[in-house]
């Protein structure tokens, strides 16, 4: 059996943060609870916010099940590419 979840949250202090962080706890609780098995290596974090927000701590370290979550610059989701605005950008000017 294959869980597929997405947990979003807007931050905006960090009260949001602690919020974010244990709404992912309550999320391992429940798959250990029905017995399911996380892979924790496809579990990812993305943050998509304004470049003049990227100096203000928008993007703490989240830990799901005591292992650091990996921030990734582009998720692909059911063959969709998400990617943060400014890395494509990045990616684009340095191809040229």
């Amino acid at each position: 059996m294959y869980l597929f979840a997405k947990i979003y949250c807007h931050i905006k202090d960090d009260v949001d943060k602690v919020h974010l962080q244990k709404w992912i706890d309550s999320f391992v609780e429940w798959t250990d609870k029905w017995q399911m098995k996380l892979n924790i290596n496809k579990c990812k974090i993305i943050s998509i916010h304004h470049q003049r927000y990227s100096d203000k701590g928008v993007l703490p370290l989240y830990v799901m099940d005591n292992t650091t979550l990996k921030v990734e610059d582009g998720i692909k989701d059911l063959g969709v590419i998400t990617i943060h605005y400014y890395y494509l950008i990045n990616k684009l000017v340095k191809r040229s």
